[in-house]
Formats: C-alpha cells, structure tokens, sequence
C-alpha cells in the first residue's frame, strides 16, 4: 500500500511539473539579446525594408527592457514613443494566451515567433496593425 502511495505521489508531482509556464520561459531565452529590424509590414502604408542596423532591438529578458536604437527614421511631428520605435528603454512582459507568447509594451499586445534566427512580432496586421520582422 504504501508503495502505491509513493508512485501516486510521484506521479502527481509529475504531472503537476508539466505545465505550460516552460514555453515562455523557453521563448524568453531565445528572445534575449540584440535583434535587428529588416521590415515593418502593413497598417495603411507600403512594406517598409530596413538595411543593417537602421533599427535594433536589444532585448533584456533578465530586466525586462527593450532598448530601441533607430538611426534612420525622423521624429518630427510625430510620437516620440514605442509605437514609433523612437529610441530609447521600454519595460515588457510576456505572458501566454491561447498557445501564443504575447510580448506587451505599455497597451501593445504582440504574438512573438522566433524561428531560424528571424523574430516576428505582430500585432494584428490582419486588423490594420503592422507586423515586425527582424533577424539576429
């Protein structure tokens, strides 16, 4: 009987340790480091490419921070914010919803895909939002 205890016990433990925190925090790491912008898609304006380094992310998952660094773009007349990718420090999180890693900024919501050194952030270019690519 008490053996039986002991494999029940175990197993619950098991199964208890299986949750779906992993994926986030599996994504958190291969989201940490320097990211470069090679294009921003939809809203009500053409595809907009970038060349080497014009726009980076540095994406510090240990302090939640984005650092936006942006040499090309010019900011008169508009929003100096996250929004624009006007440079500066930016606190995220990162929270699952429906099987997807969400990256929040402020009120921005995001799905995150990373795959083959490319990272995706869209925020609902199916809605008239845009969507980011970047490459390491």
């Amino acid at each position: 009987m008490i053996k039986l205890k002991i494999i029940f016990v175990l197993f619950a433990t098991f199964l208890l340790s299986c949750s779906g925190k992993g994926e986030t925090e599996i994504q958190s790491e291969s989201l940490d480091g320097t990211w470069i912008m090679t294009v921003i898609q939809g809203g009500l304006f053409p595809d907009i490419t970038y060349n080497n380094e014009e726009i980076t992310w540095h994406i510090n998952t240990n302090k939640k921070i984005i650092t936006i660094s942006n040499t090309i773009d010019q900011f008169d007349g508009i929003d100096k914010n996250f929004v624009n990718n006007y440079p500066g420090e930016y606190s995220y999180t990162i929270m699952t919803e429906e099987g997807f890693d969400q990256l929040i900024v402020g009120q921005r919501k995001g799905t995150i895909t990373i795959t083959e050194g490319k990272l995706i952030i869209d925020y609902g270019i199916a809605f008239d939002d845009v969507r980011y690519t970047f490459k390491r």
